[in-house]
C-alpha cells in the first residue's frame, strides 16, 4: 500500500514540476519580441533591417503552418529564429 501512494505522489510531483515548466516556457516565449530591442542591435543580430525582416515574415506567412494551440510559437518568431546569426 506504500509503495502505491508512493507511486502515485511521485506522478503527481512530476505532472506539476512539468506544468510550472510549461508555464516557464510560455511566459519566456510570449514577453521575447525580437522587435522590441533597438535598430542598431537588431541588425547585429538578424543582419537584415526591421522593416525587411517584417516584410520577409509577411512573405512567408502563407507557407507556415498555424498552429492550433494557445503554445504555438508566432510565424515572426520562427522566421527571426531561423535568420539569428550564429
Amino acid at each position: 500500500m506504500a509503495a502505491a501512494w508512493f507511486i502515485i505522489n511521485l506522478d503527481e510531483d512530476r505532472r506539476n514540476r512539468n506544468n510550472g515548466l510549461r508555464i516557464i516556457r510560455k511566459i519566456l516565449r510570449d514577453t521575447q519580441n525580437p522587435f522590441d530591442i533597438p535598430e542598431k542591435r537588431f541588425r547585429e543580430i538578424y543582419r537584415l533591417s526591421r522593416e525587411a525582416v517584417m516584410q520577409l515574415c509577411l512573405n512567408l506567412m502563407p507557407y507556415m503552418p498555424q498552429g492550433r494551440k494557445s503554445t504555438a510559437i508566432s510565424s515572426e518568431l520562427k522566421v527571426t529564429s531561423s535568420i539569428k546569426k550564429k
